[in-house]
């Protein structure tokens, strides 16, 4: 007979004996849907099975490390509106990401029931963070105003009012950072000799 020892090693073994009612014990694994089961069997000298009873046993997994993959991070750049235009400040640094491709087997004694490929993060993924300063200098008027076209009104006003020093005066109305939420003018002496010559207008 062919079958198992309690401790699932494999075995082959001819029995002779003159007392057919004589009890024989040996282990059968049987695999369904990558699962394993182990039996311990009970027989006579006659071949007849006395008794089947499934013993509760572990599985065993082996793992190979197929390879591995690096995952480059990359450099985001987050406008900051409260640093002066160009400056650059690094938040966080970056760090490569390492993917490892595993193979596993699964095993009841050395039975292989199945083989699963799957991956494993090692370490994870970082992108750098570098803060950008979009905050531009105000216009020689010294002031901010929270629309384009706020802006352009008191520019035209100051440009139109002889008491004002910014008389006949052109301007160009413009975001001071990337918002698009504050602008500031700045305003543009007209050329001598030509009065009324330079007035401009801001884009809304």
């Amino acid at each position: 007979m062919t079958g198992y020892t309690r401790e699932g090693k494999p075995f082959s073994k001819r029995y002779e004996s003159t007392d057919p009612n004589e009890v024989i014990t040996y282990y059968k694994i049987e695999t369904r849907n990558e699962e394993g089961y182990f039996y311990e069997i009970k027989i006579n000298m006659l071949g007849k099975e006395l008794s089947k009873k499934q013993v509760k046993v572990d599985y065993t997994y082996k793992e190979a490390i197929l390879g591995e993959e690096i995952e480059e991070f990359s450099v985001v750049e987050k406008p900051d509106e409260t640093m002066k235009a160009g400056k650059k400040v690094v938040v966080q640094e970056g760090v490569d990401g390492i993917i490892q491709h595993i193979k596993t087997e699964k095993y009841l004694f050395d039975i292989r029931l199945s083989v699963d490929f799957s991956t494993k993060t090692v370490r994870k993924l970082q992108d750098k963070i570098v803060k950008v300063g979009t905050l531009l200098p105000l216009g020689n008027s010294g002031k901010t105003f929270s629309s384009s076209k706020e802006a352009i009104n008191w520019a035209e006003q100051q440009s139109n009012n002889k008491n004002s020093k910014w008389y006949n005066h052109g301007f160009d109305v413009f975001p001071i950072d990337h918002t698009g939420k504050r602008f500031s003018v700045d305003f543009i002496k007209p050329i001598e000799g030509k009065p009324g010559d330079g007035i401009g207008f801001g884009s809304p």
